[in-house]
């Protein structure tokens, strides 16, 4: 049998990531209200961010006042930020041998995706991933090498659960949406059970401020938890997770 092959997580310090994922944020404020969404990802820690933002100079000014005001702040915590990649490569050293263990037996031997599988820090409250390119962020700054380990485990659990559920159940899975939506609430609700689990919570000091449930899931955690104990397979938690919560939203 051809052995299972983990991807090779990468740590990467890149300003330009920072800059694509605040542009990206304003150009879905478009077409949604992301009042919310800004103030606590950026503006909160970045009220200069926000003046040049709300500022009547023309777009390509902001553009290179928002790029200058990102490549400041690099500059300044040049330090910190490698400080913080290097510590965040150790603690995920630490616990990748295990981690991919677990996923393995969780997965049935599925064959991880393809992918760039780049973590970035970033200088924004707020950690993002791009589930097709396989990249996420994480806090440079974070004092707290657990909350570390959650974000990291919590993002390589996505692409290896989205790939599961696509290949597995195309029909059902293939054309629903991965960030908003019942396929979605699975992955989320799926990612607690998992990371609150003692196979996983022994990877980082267990603390449930660490794994947050979004509250639109609270109504239908208990039930999906109890499903997934029943006897741990990921393919009845699936299908019978996705009639669940098809049945509550009708």
């Amino acid at each position: 049998m051809k052995k299972i092959e983990f991807p090779q997580l990468k740590f990467i310090i890149d300003p330009k990531k920072d800059l694509e994922i605040y542009k990206g944020f304003l150009e879905t404020a478009r077409f949604f209200d992301m009042t919310k969404d800004l103030q606590f990802g950026f503006y909160r820690f970045h009220p200069e961010l926000e003046k040049i933002q709300k500022s009547k100079k023309i777009n390509n000014t902001k553009t290179r006042l928002i790029k200058n005001y990102i490549l400041r702040i690099y500059k300044k915590d040049e330090k910190q930020m490698k400080d913080g990649l290097e510590k965040t490569q150790k603690i995920w050293k630490s616990a990748k041998k295990d981690f991919f263990k677990q996923t393995l037996k969780i997965f049935k031997k599925q064959k991880w995706p393809y992918g760039k599988y780049i973590a970035y820090p970033t200088i924004w409250g707020i950690y993002p991933r791009l589930l097709n390119e396989k990249t996420f962020f994480f806090p440079y700054d974070c004092k707290d090498k657990n909350f570390i380990s959650v974000v990291i485990m919590h993002e390589m659990l996505h692409f290896i659960f989205y790939e599961y559920a696509i290949r597995k159940y195309p029909r059902i899975f293939k054309k629903l949406e991965t960030e908003n939506g019942i396929f979605w609430d699975l992955a989320e609700i799926f990612n607690v059970i998992i990371l609150e689990s003692p196979k996983f919570a022994k990877l980082y000091k267990n603390r449930k401020k660490l794994i947050i449930i979004y509250p639109q899931h609270k109504k239908y955690f208990q039930y999906m938890k109890n499903l997934w104990h029943k006897n741990s397979d990921i393919d009845n938690w699936l299908i019978k997770g996705f009639d669940f919560l098809n049945s509550k939203k009708q």
